[in-house]
């Protein structure tokens, strides 16, 4: 009993440091978008932005890999299994299927500028979600 609880600590925490990571390159994919639209002449652009997408995919589909088995090993500890699976839908809903139906409406809208809506529908889910899996993490501490 106390070598699953140990290993449900450990993968609360690697899921929650996971997430972190996700979030902050999520916030450098945001910075470094914003940087390259600036640059006038710069013809690198397009084969810059597949390979951060493609890192971006890797980091979030390891993150979520640690979070179902966050989930299965936490599946007693009812609090820290809601956490992990509401921070885990956030992850999946806002980063994976967001960008299929609300980027091409922001991007075609006129309204949006570089800093406006966009990073914004981005960095709070995912910072939500980084949240909830520390709160995860804490509740599995507290059992």
């Amino acid at each position: 009993m106390r070598e699953a609880r140990n290993l449900g600590h450990l993968l609360g925490g690697i899921y929650a440091w996971s997430l972190a990571v996700f979030l902050g390159a999520v916030l450098l994919d945001i910075v470094y978008s914003t940087l390259l639209e600036d640059v006038d002449g710069f013809l690198a652009g397009p084969s810059v932005y597949s390979e951060v997408a493609d890192f971006l995919l890797l980091v979030g589909a390891l993150t979520l890999l640690f979070a179902l088995a966050a989930i299965v090993v936490s599946w007693d500890v009812r609090p820290a299994r809601n956490l992990f699976l509401v921070s885990s839908l956030l992850l999946v809903g806002f980063e994976f299927l967001a960008p299929v139906v609300l980027f091409p409406v922001l991007r075609s809208s006129h309204g949006s500028s570089v800093l406006g809506l966009g990073p914004l529908i981005r960095l709070v889910p995912t910072a939500l979600a980084s949240l909830l899996a520390f709160a995860g993490v804490r509740a599995l501490y507290r059992q």
